[in-house]
């Protein structure tokens, strides 16, 4: 699953049966962004929210089969790649 960002027109999240979440930029896809560890289980879906009034821009939120929502800050998901 994929999800762009709203208000980055270059940035987006993947979610895979890896259990990994990717965040993107399509302009140098060879390289993931930031990669999360999310989930036990298949990542199934992936989608962007807003900050929690705290000023600290988008989150991703994602699903997986392991049963779990996780929401993944900005500062996570903007931590370059292991």
């Amino acid at each position: 699953a994929i999800a762009w960002s709203p208000h980055d027109e270059h940035r987006l999240a993947s979610a895979s049966h890896d259990g990994r979440v990717k965040l993107w930029d399509d302009r140098c896809a060879a390289v993931p962004l930031a990669t999360l560890a999310a989930h036990a289980d298949k990542a199934l879906c992936v989608a962007w929210m807003r900050g929690s009034g705290g000023g600290d821009g988008d989150g991703i939120v994602s699903g997986g089969s392991d049963c779990q929502l996780v929401a993944h800050t900005a500062a996570a998901a903007a931590a370059p790649s292991a």
